[in-house]
């Protein structure tokens, strides 16, 4: 039987598979996750890659998305798939403005945007 993915490990797996400039990031950033069977907050070391449960009153921003919207992207692995996320509003950007321009590079990309259905 297949073990099942925690949410620090797709963490990790999503912050080991995507690029990041850890300069521009901010030191901690906090992640939101909606669905069932409850909301999920988490928040991120990216120079450490260090993932810890609840948020962190210190970090600048927050990303907030459905974890259904996650795991779907996170699967099938495309950064033209998050930045279509990201400018259809499934991926939410919140806090201090540096930092949320900084974080939203981590879904960008500078290939042509498939349109393709995230459901």
């Amino acid at each position: 039987m297949a073990q099942l993915s925690t949410i620090p490990d797709e963490i990790a797996m999503f912050m080991s598979n995507n690029p990041m400039n850890h300069e521009s990031l901010p030191d901690v950033i906090n992640l939101a996750f909606s669905g069932e069977p409850k909301p999920e907050a988490w928040h991120v070391r990216p120079a450490t890659k260090q993932v810890i449960r609840g948020f962190n009153k210190l970090a600048p921003v927050t990303v907030m998305l459905p974890l259904e919207t996650w795991r779907k992207l996170l699967k099938k692995n495309d950064i033209c798939l998050w930045n279509q996320a990201l400018k259809d509003g499934y991926i939410h950007i919140h806090g201090d403005k540096n930092a949320s321009e900084a974080v939203s590079r981590i879904f960008s990309s500078t290939q042509n945007t498939v349109e393709t259905e995230i459901e």
